[in-house]
């Protein structure tokens, strides 16, 4: 299994209604994906000093890389972008493709 993770860095005017997008509009866009499972949003707690914003986690679970590579190909990369449309400069991002391993 994978985790794609995607870290969102909001200006401190644009967090709440950037957590607010992220609930209503992003996560139930991926939520559609019939392939995608345990979406998960999680607020960062120990930010970097003089940030002047929040950081906030999005994940969810995806079977293989060649589903992911399609979804952000055909609407993901899309829906990731809107993001930094609709705030700007007042948010940064980056994603992550993350393995799960085996505790032993």
């Amino acid at each position: 299994m994978l985790v794609f993770y995607t870290t969102f860095h909001f200006s401190n005017q644009t967090y709440e209604d950037g957590l607010n997008y992220l609930r209503t509009t992003l996560l139930p866009a991926i939520g559609q994906h019939p392939e995608f499972h345990t979406l998960r949003l999680q607020r960062i707690l120990h930010e970097v000093e003089d940030s002047n914003g929040r950081s906030v986690s999005m994940q969810f679970c995806v079977p293989d890389e060649t589903t992911l590579h399609r979804w952000l190909e055909a609407s993901g990369d899309e829906l990731l972008q809107a993001v930094a449309k609709r705030y700007g400069t007042e948010v940064a991002y980056f994603s992550t493709l993350l393995e799960e391993l085996a505790l032993q």
